[in-house]
């Protein structure tokens, strides 16, 4: 009772803060205080008799007519449905998991020894780490499959999206049936096709391809890369990047500070690229902070350093079967996106970028795309939220991504619930962020006027 007690006391204070902005005749305030007290009581101290309060309080704001009141009104109602909703189904569902001797919210199991292993991996770990390590390392892997993806699937579709509107006959052709085959095969399928008909059919380690010199080794055990290594040094360069990325930040201020005023940047964009590598290459040449590793094949397998890490980049078949099945087929349809999002721009302003004297590829860089990204974000977003909840299907060519490794977790520790929840928490998370961001870009591309 004392948190009804509590909860109305919140309640009470709430109706002065909204009384400036939603009611302002007694009747209303009466009806949202009603309201507010009612639904607060209702939820926490969950009494039939403070239903009441909600009851009154919709009559009386339905009575005054007043739009905003009933909107209030209607909002504080459907919350308590739902709320007295929600709790039934949880409370079921825990009795029941409780009623076969298990528990929903016992999360002491991560602390025991997995006891499997794991092919790849973002951090050190072996058979005798914890399952809560273990869920680390897919949740991680889950995050570069689908950061990495997002940035090549962006760059496919932009690509895409152009190419399709291409006087060119052939190249829009190519274009457009690479999208329909794409958006007309399903993910799975594709994934498989990858995996096992192109990826594992790879020459073997003897036949290894040698591609530009000895910097690309192609076969069935994978793909490596000339890549770079960090040293002992590398932390030492990291005060340089910062001030980099600060002198960068700076020079972005100071070209765009005469945008509102004469409606152009103050210097090219070149100059903000060039202070950003002037202080990373300075403390490049001062530290030498990483060297260039070029892999070759050592015994079964691609040569590794001795603190166990490989030579080079090396990409895994079914890392790579993952990536690039995500990639081509979110792409097909970021190209569409791409597509619509220029075609929604008015062709008048073509036309005027035309009589500017402006080529193709400075109409589309300065005029179109600037102007189609309003259009193209919003459903783009969709698109990465795609592709980062499509990462699951990882599972299906052996790529211990979340999902592969929360799956083993619940087969061998029966914790099934707390998994999942924990599955389910773990996208919202990576869903959530990835909408935040792409709701932030935007807002800043939206045309402000003066």
């Amino acid at each position: 009772m004392s948190l009804a007690l509590i909860a109305g006391a919140v309640a009470y204070y709430l109706v002065f803060l909204l009384q400036a902005y939603v009611v302002s005749p007694l009747g209303n305030q009466i009806a949202v205080n009603a309201l507010l007290v009612g639904v607060f009581n209702f939820l926490l101290a969950q009494q039939i008799p403070q239903l009441i309060g909600v009851v009154v309080g919709a009559y009386v704001a339905f009575r005054t007519r007043d739009v905003r009141a009933i909107a209030v009104a209607a909002q504080l109602v459907v919350l308590a449905i739902v709320f007295v909703v929600f709790n039934w189904l949880a409370g079921n569902a825990i009795i029941g998991i409780e009623s076969k001797g298990l528990s929903a919210t016992d999360f002491t199991f991560l602390r025991l020894t997995a006891g499997f292993d794991i092919s790849e991996s973002l951090l050190d770990y072996d058979r005798n780490s914890t399952y809560g390590r273990a869920f680390t390392v897919g949740a991680l892997n889950t995050l570069l499959v689908s950061v990495v993806g997002i940035f090549m699937a962006t760059i496919l579709g932009l690509v895409l999206g152009i190419a399709r509107l291409s006087r060119n006959w052939l190249i829009s052709t190519l274009a457009r049936s690479f999208v329909e085959a794409m958006r007309n095969v399903p993910l799975l399928v594709l994934l498989f096709f990858l995996y096992a008909a192109v990826l594992l059919q790879l020459p073997r380690r003897a036949d290894t391809l040698n591609m530009l010199g000895g910097r690309i080794l192609l076969n069935n055990r994978g793909m490596a890369f000339t890549w770079f290594k960090a040293t002992d040094n590398f932390n030492a360069w990291i005060p340089f990047l910062i001030i980099a990325v600060i002198v960068a930040g700076v020079l972005w201020y100071l070209r765009k500070r005469t945008i509102p005023t004469t409606g152009r940047p103050a210097f090219n964009f070149f100059y903000i690229v060039l202070g950003f590598a002037l202080v990373a290459g300075i403390g490049i040449f001062i530290t030498n902070p990483l060297i260039i590793q070029t892999p070759y094949i050592e015994g079964l397998n691609y040569a590794k350093n001795d603190d166990d890490s490989w030579v080079g980049l090396i990409m895994s078949p079914e890392f790579a079967g993952i990536l690039l099945g995500l990639v081509l087929y979110t792409g097909a349809y970021i190209g569409e996106v791409v597509r619509a999002g220029i075609q929604a721009v008015s062709k008048g302003q073509r036309e005027a970028a035309d009589a500017l004297g402006l080529s193709q590829g400075q109409s589309l860089r300065l005029i179109v795309l600037p102007q189609a990204l309003q259009v193209i974000i919003p459903p783009l977003t969709n698109q990465y939220l795609n592709l980062a909840k499509n990462s699951s299907l990882a599972i299906g060519i052996g790529y211990p991504d979340l999902f592969a490794i929360a799956t083993t977790t619940f087969n061998q520790s029966g914790q099934s619930v707390q998994v999942i929840l924990m599955i389910m928490a773990s996208y919202l998370i990576l869903s959530l962020s990835i909408s935040m961001i792409m709701n932030w870009i935007n807002s800043q591309v939206q045309i402000k006027e003066r």
